[in-house]
């Protein structure tokens, strides 16, 4: 227990250093590359610490000061609550590349999520299959139209839910009093991104500055 909290403190101070951090990557700082000591070629489930780096990774996410999200360069990320007025601002925003190309079911989706709040995929009623609702779920997560988790239900089994910003505010218990303009929310995002991606010679991407972005979200 000791070394999983040792573990779990040094990622947490991590992240409350950098704001933003990958489950995983070859370059960009990231949850795998922290605890392995390093980059992990192939699928990090191979390594020795896979279990430990799972653990971490599942501690580290339901801590209330982290979000577990799809959003740099289409990857699952940590984000610090310090940066969450200006993910909340961006998300708020749907602006043109939240909407441009929707795929019509991704927009049916959308529509039902804006009168419910939040959507769980094993309750929608739909013809579709479960990997077609998740894969227009993932869509809308990757282009910040809704916040996406999983929760357990009564089977023990995991299912993807999306819900509205606004529900998730209320939820987590986080003030929408004082939101950034998008505008200044996009500045000091795109300036972290870009200093992280030099101090780390790293690629990483956010959903609105990539033209891959909608390939991205449909291979999830």
């Amino acid at each position: 227990m000791s070394v999983a909290r040792a573990d779990l403190e040094g990622t947490l101070r991590a992240l409350r250093k950098l704001g933003l951090m990958l489950e995983t990557d070859r370059a960009f700082p990231s949850l795998v590359a922290l605890m392995a000591g390093g980059p992990v070629k192939g699928t990090w489930w191979a390594h020795p610490l896979a279990n430990e780096i799972y653990m971490t990774g599942m501690r580290l996410m339901d801590l209330p000061e982290v979000m577990f999200i799809r959003l740099l360069s289409g990857k699952m990320t940590y984000v610090h609550q310090r940066l969450w007025p200006a993910l909340y601002a961006i998300a708020c925003a749907r602006e043109q590349w939240q909407l441009a190309n929707l795929p019509r079911t991704a927009k049916s989706m959308l529509k039902s999520l804006g009168r419910r709040g939040n959507l769980r995929m094993d309750e929608i009623r739909s013809s579709r299959s479960a990997k077609e609702l998740g894969a227009d779920a993932r869509i809308l997560e990757a282009r910040l139209l809704a916040f996406g988790d999983d929760v357990h239900t009564d089977s023990g089994a995991h299912v993807k839910r999306i819900e509205t910003w606004e529900s998730w505010a209320k939820r987590v218990g986080f003030s929408i009093s004082n939101i950034p303009s998008t505008e200044n929310a996009r500045r000091e995002l795109e300036q972290l991104v870009s200093n992280l991606n030099q101090a780390h010679s790293a690629d990483a991407t956010l959903p609105w500055q990539t033209p891959a972005r909608r390939k991205t979200a449909r291979r999830g």
